[in-house]
């Protein structure tokens, strides 16, 4: 209930902007939490980031003072919505009381960011000093989730990460459905139907991952674009415009396609007005991501909150190592990838799009999934979705929207033109990143990428068909029912209790493999001293996800794998400091030889070690200069 403080901040605030701008206070709210995030991004960048937080704080009093001497503002509607988004921030909190990461990129990645930015308060400009994560997924989400951890007063707890990103997702589908002119039931249906849909073409609600949070954000982006923008419109266009690339890298892609449209319909529209807002968010968003992304910014010049040199000794470690991959990438791409060979490709992956379904989209995943659970013989035949059905939906939604609006024919072919392009991009990047199977597919998640673009734009145009036609209880009962019937089993999940879904074979090995870990990284934390290098050999353990879960759970310590590629050089760097060597360490596990282990790293001769501490699976050993 700590998470209340950093609610009843941005409420407080999300009001004053509703008196300013005589707004609805739930696009306030989705607005104010955008301000927020890019207010402490910006103050983060420069080396202020805790003092953003406290500036928020400090202009509280006066905030609350203005609206208490306008006791006219306050209108029904507002307590209205206000009480809605309360009892949905609460329902948020007890939806996630079960939740626990378990996805590979929550470890090395979404999760793993904004633990760091709250353990060293300062913002990862490069996060690899620590190798923690990778630059290019700093997500501007991230700086959200700190604000509400950071303001509960509370330790890290995963589960407020979880709270934080569902309630923005929340605000984005309550923003969406204030488009709709519906009463309060049929508003409530549309969110359910969105809620399931959701889990079978994107991420859902129970992991960090951001692919949910582009797929709301592009058909509000769509609902939003008007003729004759507003002033707050056009601000709450620019902030979703820029958040997209912000939140992920391949998002450039994904704006750049969108903006392609925007311009197109603008032009036959003969709305240059709103093809030239559309250029300056596109530049807005070029200079903003290349400052994000850019690794050298401020990073020795953090003017609030320094931290120690030894910190900055451990970001520099690894620079000159990416240079090294881009050259050898380079003269792979010039040796050995030629027009036939990419041709040969992309015609393999185009089969698999006929073979593979959209992200989860197959019929009857949950009925079985009882089925299963009740031990009957039954098993509905689970029809894969594939993207040549999507894309034919697409086209039966677009010819009932067209008997309303004539233009929406062009917007659906440049969209489903976008989204084979979107592919054809995605191969090539594969190619050109070494992501090649020897059986000509990509080592890549195109469902998954797929799936946000196709749910972006069919919710879109859900909405303009609930707009246009006035469906009755029964016609919302059917929708509801097939989108149940291409729904994963998943997202029923959160509505049961822990001891139910413990007993579930994946999710009880999930949850004792997390406790696993976090309970050796604890005994090693308290073992070692914080910033101290470790290097890891047991990193078969649990399928592969031993190491990114360790890495995730030893937050302040520097973490390598036996078999990483810049060993070499963190073992170089470390020579040259003999303090240094103080701090060196060696996870194996009790199945491995510390000898046969450490002479694959070093000179038996040279090196001498002492066991630490031993832990059910693992042991930790130091390394010492003989």
């Amino acid at each position: 209930m700590l998470l209340i403080t950093p609610f009843f901040l941005i409420s407080i605030y999300s009001f004053f902007f509703c008196y300013i701008f005589k707004i609805q206070i739930i696009k306030s709210y989705l607005i104010v939490s955008l301000i927020f995030t890019y207010f402490i991004y910006i103050l983060g960048k420069i080396g202020f980031l805790e003092l953003s937080n406290w500036i928020i704080y400090l202009l509280t009093p006066f905030i609350l003072l203005v609206l208490l001497k306008n006791k006219n503002f306050f209108q029904k509607s507002h307590y209205h919505e206000f009480l809605l988004v309360t009892i949905i921030f609460l329902i948020i909190i007890w939806y996630c009381r079960n939740l626990f990461l378990y996805k590979y990129d929550d470890f090395s990645e979404y999760g793993i960011i904004p633990k760091l930015t709250f353990f060293e308060n300062i913002l990862p400009i490069n996060v690899d000093y620590l190798d923690k994560g990778t630059h290019t997924k700093i997500n501007i989400i991230s700086l959200f989730q700190y604000f509400f951890i950071k303001n509960s007063f509370s330790v890290f707890n995963e589960k407020y990460l979880l709270i934080t990103n569902n309630f923005f997702k929340v605000l984005l589908i309550l923003n969406i459905l204030s488009f709709l002119n519906l009463n309060f039931f049929k508003k409530l249906l549309t969110f359910v139907s969105i809620y399931f849909l959701i889990y079978s073409l994107t991420t859902g609600f129970d992991k960090l991952y951001v692919d949910s949070i582009i797929s709301l954000i592009i058909p509000l982006l769509f609902l939003t674009f008007k003729k004759n923008l507003s002033k707050v419109d056009a601000l709450l266009f620019i902030l979703l415009f820029i958040t997209i690339p912000s939140i992920k890298f391949s998002g450039i892609i994904v704006i750049f396609g969108l903006s392609l449209i925007f311009i197109s319909l603008s032009v036959i529209e003969k709305n240059f007005k709103n093809s030239l807002f559309i250029l300056f968010c596109l530049i807005l968003s070029y200079f903003l991501n290349s400052f994000h992304h850019n690794k050298d910014v401020l990073l020795n010049k953090s003017l609030y909150n320094k931290p120690s040199e030894e910190i900055y000794q451990n970001r520099n470690q690894f620079y000159n190592i990416n240079n090294e991959l881009k050259v050898i990438s380079r003269e792979y791409r010039k040796g050995k990838i030629d027009n036939k060979y990419r041709i040969e490709i992309l015609i393999v992956n185009f089969k698999e799009l006929s073979e593979k379904s959209i992200y989860h989209t197959k019929t009857f995943l949950v009925f079985n999934k009882i089925f299963e659970r009740l031990q009957v013989d039954l098993k509905f035949y689970e029809f894969k979705l594939n993207l040549w059905i999507w894309i034919i939906l697409i086209s039966i939604l677009t010819s009932i929207v067209f008997k309303r609006d004539k233009n929406i024919v062009i917007t659906s072919l440049l969209y489903i033109l976008f989204i084979i392009s979107y592919f054809i991009i995605l191969v090539n990047w594969a190619i050109m990143n070494n992501l090649v199977n020897p059986d000509l597919t990509i080592e890549q998640s195109w469902q998954r990428h797929l799936g946000v673009l196709i749910f972006g734009y069919i919710l879109y145009l859900i909405i303009k068909i609930l707009n246009t036609y006035n469906f009755g209880y029964f016609n919302y009962s059917i929708i509801l029912s097939i989108i149940v019937m291409i729904t994963v089993p998943n997202s029923f999940r959160n509505f049961l209790s822990f001891n139910i879904i413990l007993k579930d074979e994946y999710w009880n090995k999930s949850f004792k493999m997390r406790n696993e870990i976090r309970y050796l990284a604890e005994e090693i934390q308290t073992k070692i001293p914080k910033y101290s290098k470790v290097i890891v050999c047991n990193i078969d353990n649990f399928k592969g996800y031993f190491y990114p879960v360790l890495r995730y759970e030893l937050i302040d310590i520097n973490t390598i794998k036996n078999d990483d590629y810049r060993l070499k050089d963190f073992i170089n760097k470390l020579d040259k400091k003999r303090n240094d060597n103080n701090n060196l360490f060696i996870l194996i596990s009790d199945n491995q030889n510390i000898n046969i282990e450490v002479s694959k790293i070093f000179d038996l001769n040279k090196v001498y070690y002492s066991k630490i501490l031993s832990n059910k699976n693992s042991i930790l050993y130091k390394l010492e200069n003989n």
